[in-house]
């Protein structure tokens, strides 16, 4: 049976952290959080209909925002899938990380990205990695990774095309939004809220999929375009590497 290794979910749309280039467009983006509601009755379908995925990953933003990260991710474990939540642990304390017991238990794989930011604020990267070291000694089942984002893929959005020559990490992406569309790409999924993006950028119709009208040869062959017509107007397929840096936050508001 065809599939794709991850589905992409978000708790929260907002970020605790800003920062620059961030794939998401958090620094822009208002308060919003979600209940795995939204989410159900789409994965249902898509389980229905055949169309397999192997991981859920709970995202944002930040998703330990959220008022109630447990009872949000609870719900998906019926889908037997692996699970799995990225978070940059701003929340990390010896006096916290008990009361998310069964969190991690739920949980398959927990990664943590690790800001400089974030970790200035702990005391230091030594702090930051004694604490994740304690999640792993109180739950053995659980994988705990960590990775490094002191160093950030650059970006830029285009007013004209150019040619991709090489294949872009993004573009295998696929997030569910709670309203039922999928995207491919989370840097075209947000792109919306970013006030960068350009209007040929945005103007791409292949970014979207909307399981509304969802009919399986359709989807898989949206899946497995590449390149989409918008990556000609992004240059994330480049793999530029600049140092981590602050993002001032301008929320954009779409009606």
């Amino acid at each position: 049976m065809p599939g794709f290794g991850w589905l992409e979910i978000h708790a929260v749309d907002h970020c605790n952290n800003s920062c620059k280039f961030c794939n998401n467009s958090s620094p822009y983006m208002e308060r919003r959080e979600f209940a795995a509601s939204d989410y159900l009755p789409w994965l249902d379908l898509l389980v229905e209909r055949g169309i397999a995925f192997y991981c859920i990953s709970l995202l944002g933003g930040e998703p330990f925002l959220h008022r109630d990260i447990t009872g949000f991710t609870l719900p998906f474990r019926r889908f037997d899938k692996s699970l799995m939540l990225t978070t940059n642990g701003f929340w990390l304390k010896e006096e916290t990380i008990a009361g998310y017991g069964e969190l991690f238990e739920a949980l398959d794989i927990l990664c943590f990205s690790l800001y400089p930011s974030i970790a200035a604020r702990m005391g230091g990267r030594e702090e930051f990695l004694r604490l994740v070291e304690m999640i792993r000694e109180r739950h053995p089942r659980l994988r705990v990774d960590v990775r490094d984002v002191s160093r950030f893929f650059a970006f830029e959005f285009l007013s004209e095309p150019v040619e991709v020559d090489r294949f872009c990490g993004n573009s295998d992406c696929v997030t569910l939004l709670a309203d039922g569309r999928m995207g491919r790409c989370s840097v075209g999924t947000y792109a919306a809220f970013n006030p960068a993006a350009t209007p040929e950028f945005l103007a791409a119709r292949d970014v979207f999929y909307d399981l509304r009208d969802l009919d399986r040869k359709d989807f898989w062959m949206w899946r497995k375009k590449w390149p989409l017509d918008a990556c000609a107007f992004c240059t994330n397929f480049r793999d530029t590497f600049v140092d981590w840096e602050y993002q001032k936050r301008i929320p954009k508001r779409i009606l």
